[in-house]
């Protein structure tokens, strides 16, 4: 009975163009969830997926406002966010990208906020705003390139089987101090958000 009505109302149809009923409820309901400003969703059926359509959506958006030169992604280093093309290029573990290097487009890499890699006695905190400083720099010498940053916070947390931590200062700062670079957000996963 209840394969039968579901087949009724649904049928197998990907979001191409398309929409049907539980979709829309969906989408409305993660929109009265986000902060105000962001009112559209775009679904994709995995996390790698729902990478390509974050980096198309920046590179589309600096398109649409007329600066075509920002194509370039900025990642952090030991990041990680999939097994596609796109997902793999915007990543930073060789075990994973090294092999098909030739087909992955160049991204600029800045030092992670991994809090692991801190010194002695200095809190997360410090950590993460000293680690920024790269980060500042990097958006400053490529202002006129930068098309987004990928930033997977529960990559800071979770770093390809190692539990590790960070401040979660660095994607807010960048946002808040370098809103220039910025366009409208992102999100990589609803799970992992980017900005």
């Amino acid at each position: 009975m209840c394969i039968r009505d579901g087949l009724e109302q649904l049928e197998h149809v990907i979001f191409a163009g398309f929409t049907h009923e539980v979709g829309i409820r969906l989408a409305e309901q993660l929109v009265r969830l986000v902060p105000p400003g962001l009112s559209r969703c775009f679904f994709a059926d995995n996390g790698s997926a729902a990478v390509e359509v974050a980096l198309k959506m920046s590179f589309h958006y600096w398109r649409n406002v007329g600066k075509p030169r920002k194509t370039k992604f900025v990642t952090l280093a030991n990041s990680y966010h999939g097994e596609t093309l796109g997902a793999l290029a915007v990543g930073n573990v060789d075990l994973y990208k090294a092999t098909y290097g030739p087909l992955l487009m160049d991204v600029i890499t800045v030092p992670s906020p991994d809090c692991y890699l801190r010194e002695p006695g200095e809190s997360w905190s410090e950590y993460s705003t000293r680690q920024f400083a790269h980060m500042e720099a990097t958006l400053a010498a490529h202002a006129d390139e930068v098309a987004a940053v990928i930033v997977e916070p529960s990559s800071a947390v979770h770093s390809h089987g190692v539990s590790r931590r960070s401040a979660v200062t660095s994607p807010r700062r960048a946002k808040r101090d370098q809103p220039e670079h910025f366009g409208a957000p992102r999100g990589d996963k609803l799970a992992r958000l980017t900005g």
